[in-house]
């Protein structure tokens, strides 16, 4: 682990493997246009959960019009929501 990166070898685990990613969820036929802030990584997962990676050292918004609740941090959010630099979300919408 790099002091100050803690995520890091997750972040890379990613870049690495997006494309090979990227062809399983068009192989799978997964929603991937979500309109996400630069720097944050979406994928629905299906029609009620979502997963966010933000992979930027600044915290950034989230755009969502439902409720939801994050099933990692067991909390409810009401519309928008702001994911921390460097960490994962994954919300199941209401």
């Amino acid at each position: 682990m790099i002091k100050g990166f803690p995520n890091l070898p997750i972040l890379s685990w990613l870049y690495i493997t997006e494309p090979l990613l990227d062809d399983l969820i068009s192989e799978l036929s997964i929603k991937k246009d979500l309109e996400v802030p630069d720097s944050v990584l979406a994928r629905q997962i299906d029609k009620n959960h979502i997963l966010y990676l933000n992979v930027s050292d600044k915290p950034k918004e989230i755009q969502l019009k439902r409720n939801s609740r994050s099933i990692l941090f067991d909390k409810d959010y009401k519309g928008n929501f702001t994911i921390e630099a460097y960490e994962p979300e994954f919300v199941e919408i209401k």
